[in-house]
């Protein structure tokens, strides 16, 4: 997860997706004062931070990621 650099001294984290980690995540984005996040739609693995996010009254955005990396074989 990344923030704005001038919102944390370390502006880039990993969390780990275990429940007690995506709360760490939701505490250190209200730290920096972050009201809204964009999640990109994976299969089901964002709807646990998504649901951690919204209750904890963040403007939560699902984005699908874009069509190029849809296609099969397709290369960044």
């Amino acid at each position: 997860m990344a923030v704005r650099p001038d919102r944390d001294p370390d502006p880039v984290r990993r969390f780990d997706c275990v429940t007690a980690d995506l709360h760490r995540l939701a505490d250190w984005l209200q730290h920096c004062g972050v009201t809204t996040v964009a999640l990109q739609s994976t299969g089901v693995y964002w709807i646990p931070i998504y649901e951690i996010l919204e209750a904890r009254g963040f403007e939560v955005y699902l984005v699908k990621r874009p069509a190029h990396e849809e296609l099969a074989g397709a290369q960044d």
